[in-house]
């Protein structure tokens, strides 16, 4: 369990970091 809860949060910080960056992308082709 503690590996998959370890993978698991590193999938979900990279998840966020993925779905964080794109906005910023679709934001700066707006302007």
């Amino acid at each position: 369990h503690a590996a998959t809860d370890v993978d698991r949060e590193d999938n979900h910080a990279a998840g966020r970091v993925v779905l964080k960056e794109p906005p910023l992308d679709a934001t700066l082709a707006i302007r």
